[in-house]
C-alpha cells in the first residue's frame, strides 16, 4: 500500500496555551502529552501525541501529519507527489524528533495547507489515561479521527487529484444542504481506511484553515458528560446534540478557545451568557447591499428570536457606533454600554483628522478595494500600537484570507461607500445625554482610525459613564488588552 493509511496528528497554532490545555484535556478529555518550548501536545490514545499545540498569533490548523504504513510505502509515495510536480522536501531529524516520528517529508496541498507525510509515529511511554472518560477515544486503524478543511476557492478537481489521485484516498459520499438563504455546504468526504471519512473538503464561508475536528469517543455517556462540561464552562457551541446523516455520529460541535473574540469570550462566559454576532455584510453573515444595512434593527430582531430582553451591549468601532445608537432607540432592550473607540460622526476635534476620513480609515478602505497580504499588513499595523507583537505576517495573511474568503463582503462595502456604508444610519448626537444605562468607554489613546477625543465626547455627553484611556493601545483595546479589557468589562457589568 503506498497510499496514506490515517491521519495520525494535526498541529494549530493558538493565541492562548493555557486555554486551549483547559480545553482539551478539562472539558473533551483528553492527556496532557509533554509541554515543549512553544507549547504542548494532547494524546487521546496510546501513541505519544494527536494534537500538537504551539503559541502564535494563527488560531488555526499549521499542519495535518498523515502516517504512511512503512518506509517502502512513504518513499513511494513521495516519489509519486514529486512525479506529479509537487515539491516535498524531507524534514530533518529534529523535525522528526519533535514529531515523534521516524521519517517525515513536508509538502503543501492545493489550498496551502501544510501536509506531513510520515511513518513510525511513536507511542508514549506510559498508558493512556483520562480523568474525565469512561471510555476512552476511538482511534486504532482509523486514526485521530477527521477534519474538514476549506477549499477557499480551489476548484474540487484540483484538490481531489491531489487527495485522490496523490494521497490515495477514496470518496465517501457528498452533501449539498443550505445551512441559510444564500449559504450552502458543498461538501465532499474522503477516507483512507474503515473510517467513514479522514477528511472532507467544502467551500463555506469561513477564513479558517479548518472548519472541524472530530474526536470518536466508544461509549455516549462521554458524549453527553462532555456535552455537559462545555455547557457549564459555557463554552460557545455552533450546533448542539444531534446526528450525523452520513457517518451517523451522535455529536454536537463546539467552538475552541481559537475563535473570532478568542481573547474575550471565554474570560466573559465564566460570567455571563456571551453572543458574538456576525452582522449582515460581515464575517460568516449573509451579503447586504448598503441599502439593507440597518445593524440596529438586526440586533432588534436577534434578541426577539432568542427572547431576550435586555442584554449587555459591548461593541468596538462599527459596533460601538450601532450600540450607542440601540441605547437611543431602544432603551428598554439594553442593560449596559460598553463601547471601544465607536465613531459618532463629524465633529471638531483637537488631534483627528479635520479633512475626511482619519488616516485609519483611509487605509481600512483601500484595504476592502484590495485585500491581498501588503494593504492587509497595512491594515494592522495601523489598528494597533505593539506591530512586533500583533502585526506578524502569520496575522496579516489570516485577516487577508478572511476578508478574501467573502468577496461579496467587500465589493458591497466598496460599492456603497459613495452612499454612506458601512453606516448608512449613526446616533443622533443630539440624544446621546438621554442615554440611561450605566456606560463604560474604553478607548485606546493611540488609535488611529477613532480619535480617543470620541469618547471625551460621550463622557461629557452620557450622564451614566466612565471613561478608562488605555496608554499604548491602538483600535483594537479588547485584542491589545485583552486581559484589562476582561477584568474591566466583567465587574462593569456585574457591579453597575
Amino acid at each position: 500500500m503506498s497510499g496514506v493509511k490515517e491521519l495520525g496528528y494535526v498541529v494549530y497554532e493558538v493565541s492562548s496555551t493555557t486555554e486551549w490545555e483547559n480545553f482539551g484535556v478539562e472539558l473533551l478529555g483528553m492527556q496532557l502529552g509533554e509541554r515543549t518550548h512553544d507549547g504542548f501536545t494532547l494524546r487521546t490514545d496510546e501513541k505519544a501525541h494527536r494534537w500538537i499545540i504551539t503559541e502564535g498569533p494563527a488560531d488555526d490548523l499549521v499542519a495535518s501529519g498523515y502516517e504512511v504504513s512503512d518506509a517502502v510505502a512513504l518513499e513511494a509515495l513521495v516519489a509519486k507527489v514529486r512525479e506529479a510536480g509537487i515539491e516535498v522536501v524531507e524534514g530533518d531529524a529534529g523535525l522528526a524528533a519533535a514529531r515523534k516520528v521516524e521519517r517525515i517529508f513536508v509538502t503543501t496541498d492545493p489550498m496551502g495547507n501544510r501536509v506531513e507525510l510520515v511513518t513510525g509515529l511513536a507511542d508514549a511511554a506510559t498508558p493512556f489515561e483520562s480523568a474525565k472518560l469512561l471510555g476512552g477515544f476511538v482511534t486504532g486503524a482509523g486514526g485521530a479521527g477527521h477534519q474538514v478543511l476549506l477549499a477557499h476557492g480551489v476548484s474540487r478537481e484540483d484538490y481531489l487529484g491531489f487527495y485522490i489521485d496523490l494521497l490515495g484516498f477514496k470518496v465517501s459520499d457528498t452533501i449539498v444542504e443550505e445551512l441559510a438563504p444564500g449559504i450552502v455546504a458543498d461538501l465532499i468526504f474522503l477516507h483512507c481506511n474503515g473510517r467513514h471519512h479522514t477528511v472532507a473538503f467544502g467551500d463555506m464561508p469561513s477564513p479558517k484553515k479548518t472548519h472541524h475536528f472530530m474526536v470518536e469517543v466508544p461509549d455516549i455517556r462521554d458524549v453527553g458528560a462532555a456535552y455537559d462540561r462545555c455547557m457549564d464552562a459555557r463554552q460557545p457551541f455552533e450546533m448542539t446534540l444531534g446526528m450525523h446523516p452520513n457517518d451517523h455520529m451522535f455529536s454536537f460541535y463546539v467552538f475552541t478557545p481559537s475563535s473570532n473574540f478568542a481573547g474575550n469570550i471565554e474570560a466573559l462566559a465564566e460570567h455571563f451568557h456571551v453572543y458574538a454576532v456576525d452582522m449582515p455584510g460581515w464575517g460568516e453573515s449573509d451579503a447586504a447591499t448598503v441599502e439593507q444595512l440597518d445593524h440596529v434593527d438586526t440586533a432588534i430582531r436577534f434578541l426577539d428570536a432568542l427572547s431576550i430582553d435586555k442584554a449587555a451591549f459591548v461593541g468596538n468601532s462599527m459596533g460601538g457606533q450601532t450600540s450607542l445608537r440601540l441605547a437611543t432607540e431602544y432603551p428598554d432592550r439594553i442593560s449596559h454600554l460598553v463601547t471601544m473607540g465607536p465613531p459618532v460622526g463629524r465633529m471638531p476635534t483637537l488631534f483627528g483628522a479635520g479633512d475626511g476620513p482619519s488616516e485609519g480609515l483611509k487605509v481600512l478602505i483601500e484595504a476592502y478595494r484590495d485585500a491581498g497580504p501588503e494593504n492587509m499588513r497595512r491594515l494592522v499595523e495601523i489598528m494597533v500600537y505593539d506591530k512586533a507583537r500583533f502585526a506578524t505576517p502569520e496575522l496579516c495573511k489570516a485577516r487577508s484570507d478572511a476578508a478574501l474568503a467573502r468577496p461579496e463582503h467587500l465589493r458591497n462595502y466598496v460599492d456603497g461607500l459613495p452612499k454612506g456604508a458601512p453606516l448608512p444610519k449613526w446616533v443622533d448626537p443630539a440624544l446621546l445625554p438621554a442615554i440611561q444605562v450605566p456606560t463604560l468607554l474604553i478607548h485606546g489613546r493611540d488609535d488611529r482610525v477613532v480619535s480617543y477625543e470620541t469618547s471625551l465626547h460621550l463622557l461629557a455627553n452620557i450622564p451614566d459613564s466612565r471613561l478608562v484611556l488605555l496608554n499604548h493601545c491602538g483600535h483594537w483595546a479588547m485584542i491589545e488588552h485583552a486581559d484589562e479589557f476582561n477584568r474591566l468589562v466583567i465587574d462593569f457589568v456585574a457591579n453597575n
